[in-house]
């Protein structure tokens, strides 16, 4: 009975945190099993485990939040989470166009961004939001990764808190034009791995370009890999793969 007792508590969380404007993004968070290939509502998905094999909520699951590009939950994000969840790690994806009120922050098209500024303190809460639900679920190591892709790792790169085990920043510079965008946050102890592409069509204006090297000189567990490609999405480059499964393992 261990499992229904872990999944009341989870029907109760939710209950409780109706009232909170973020949890849409939870409510709708995409979820990736570890060692699988599938990609489903999570709530949906825990509600067919409790079915068809209980027993994955009675030992601890290795986990990653990941936070999606300003275009939201597509092809490239979902190409990321079935990469890491082959890795071991159950995928947790927070939906940030669940919000009601949700604003375009960029022009995927035209490979625009900057469209609402306030959108990275948005992301911030949503990234909190889905680490502090993930911590108090029995079936998740305390260890969690964060993740994110394009806007999602700008997300990454600036979440300040130390209640994670280790940073991975696909598609940012870590520089910008507004001041609250660029850098690095988080303890200078923590683990980061940063990729980009040397030829990002993204970051061709000057502000933007560079790499997140220079933010990590008082960092000895950061580390950046600029590779040589010219898309904005890194995730399907073979360098980029062996980096990512290397950073996982240590």
């Amino acid at each position: 009975m261990k499992f229904i007792t872990i999944l009341l508590l989870f029907c109760i969380t939710i209950h409780n945190q109706s009232a909170n404007p973020v949890q849409p993004t939870l409510d709708q968070a995409l979820l990736a099993l570890p060692n699988t290939k599938s990609i489903a509502n999570f709530n949906l998905t825990l509600n067919k485990l409790k079915n068809i094999n209980p027993t994955f909520f009675t030992k601890r699951h290795k986990a990653i939040v990941y936070m999606h590009g300003c275009a939201g939950l597509g092809y490239y994000e979902k190409l990321d989470m079935r990469l890491l969840a082959d890795q071991g790690y159950l995928v947790y994806a927070p939906d940030s166009f669940a919000r009601p009120d949700k604003k375009i922050s960029c022009d995927a098209k035209k490979k625009q961004g900057g469209l609402h500024r306030e959108v990275l303190a948005l992301r911030l809460l949503e990234a909190k939001a889905a680490i502090d639900f993930l911590h108090t679920q029995a079936f998740i190591d305390k260890d969690i990764v964060l993740a994110g892709f394009s806007e999602g790792a700008i997300t990454t790169a600036k979440y300040p808190h130390n209640d994670i085990h280790k940073k991975l920043i696909l598609g940012w510079t870590c520089n910008a034009g507004w001041p609250e965008y660029i850098g690095l946050e988080g303890p200078l102890d923590l683990k980061v791995q940063a990729i980009l592409s040397d030829k990002d069509p993204w970051f061709q204006t000057p502000y933007l370009a560079g790499s997140c090297n220079k933010f990590m000189y008082n960092r000895p567990e950061a580390r950046s890999l600029v590779i040589m490609h010219n898309k904005h999405y890194v995730g399907d480059q073979d360098i980029a793969k062996k980096a990512i499964v290397q950073f996982l393992k240590n």
